[in-house]
């Protein structure tokens, strides 16, 4: 079973967060939720991070067209 929420660690001071749940267009549950609380907190110890981008996989649905 894949991830719910995904970090990957960008040029080591952005924090990307995507929201891995496209069939459901990134709707929040409470596993998403919960998961998405333990991975800030682990952002938010990591010093080196300064900024912090949150999108959602898949095409429908809060995405990132950086």
């Amino acid at each position: 079973m894949p991830e719910l929420v995904e970090l990957h660690i960008r040029d080591t001071h952005i924090a990307e967060i995507v929201l891995n749940r496209p069939e459901a267009a990134n709707a929040m549950s409470r596993a998403l939720l919960d998961e998405l609380n333990k991975t800030i907190e682990a952002v938010n110890m990591d010093k080196n991070v300064y900024c912090t981008v949150i999108h959602g996989a898949g095409g429908k649905a809060f995405l990132c067209r950086c």
